[in-house]
């Protein structure tokens, strides 16, 4: 404890300022501490509780207006949310925009796609060709990463089915992305 208090009179004596200095910054982080926790705290924490109120206020609403719907009335709103749906499907004579649209994207992130393989099925149960779509690229991993962010912005009907990502090669910090995608189109053109 001697010690500690002959290296503090060093101190004081060498340079005044640095102690005073060192003392001021305690105080005021003592005051903004206790600001915090006396108002900015309390304050946030009624704030939080009110949006969690709301909020499930909110489902218990959207839960009530589904449930007081009519089964008709949720017959109706389901077929014309189908309709909205299939609507969104192009016809089968869709698939070479789609094809220019990969490689559209492949273009603007500065990647290349030697060759899309696909095998189009009937879909069991519906009147839609199921699309599987197999490529590969390779590129810096930002490139990569964009080409996948384009695809899922991608108003069209796009399920991402498998993403394989490996190292370009020793010396090459880029990467190799295998993906396999499922689309849909109608049987009939559009």
């Amino acid at each position: 404890m001697k010690q500690i208090l002959a290296r503090l009179r060093a101190i004081w004596s060498f340079n005044r300022l640095w102690p005073l200095l060192v003392l001021a910054l305690l105080v005021l982080d003592l005051l903004l501490y206790g600001f915090i926790n006396l108002r900015v705290s309390p304050d946030l924490k009624r704030k939080e509780r009110t949006f969690i109120e709301l909020q499930a206020r909110a489902r218990r609403a959207q839960k009530l207006s589904v449930a007081n719907q009519s089964p008709r009335q949720a017959f109706l709103k389901a077929r014309r949310d189908l309709e909205k749906f299939q609507q969104r499907i192009p016809g089968r004579d869709g698939l070479s925009a789609l094809v220019g649209e990969i490689y559209g994207f492949a273009r603007d992130t500065g990647l290349d796609i030697k060759a899309i393989n696909y095998q189009p099925k009937k879909s069991k149960g519906h009147d839609l060709l199921e699309y599987p779509l197999t490529f590969s690229i390779s590129g810096e991993y930002r490139q990569v990463k964009e080409f996948i962010s384009l695809i899922e912005q991608s108003p069209r009907l796009i399920a991402i089915d498998n993403l394989s990502l490996d190292s370009g090669g020793k010396d090459d910090g880029g990467v190799k992305l295998s993906i396999r995608m499922t689309t849909y189109f109608r049987l009939e053109p559009a």
